[in-house]
């Protein structure tokens, strides 16, 4: 009797320790998944910010370019004024 309790005993621990386990492995994964998922949000918000730069400095870039011709025509008429 007393060997079958003992058998009995060992059964309960391995089965609560597969239980732990399942658990464990169980969070593990969801951690992992959440991980996952925050690193996903944040590469999609870099690019999504990264694009709005881009899109800024070309429009920056464009104004630029048409001051620098309205000088250039604004000196243009000056000097054909002058002469």
């Amino acid at each position: 009797e007393a060997e079958h309790a003992r058998q009995s005993t060992e059964h309960a621990m391995l089965h609560m320790r597969r239980l732990h386990e399942a658990e464990t492995s169980s969070q593990q994964l969801a951690l992992l998944q959440r991980r996952q998922e925050r690193m996903q949000r944040l590469e999609h918000d870099f690019a999504e910010e990264r694009r709005a730069r881009e899109a800024h400095r070309s429009g920056m870039e464009l104004e630029m370019m048409q001051q620098r011709k309205d000088l250039e025509d604004f000196k243009a008429s000056l000097f054909s004024v002058d002469q």
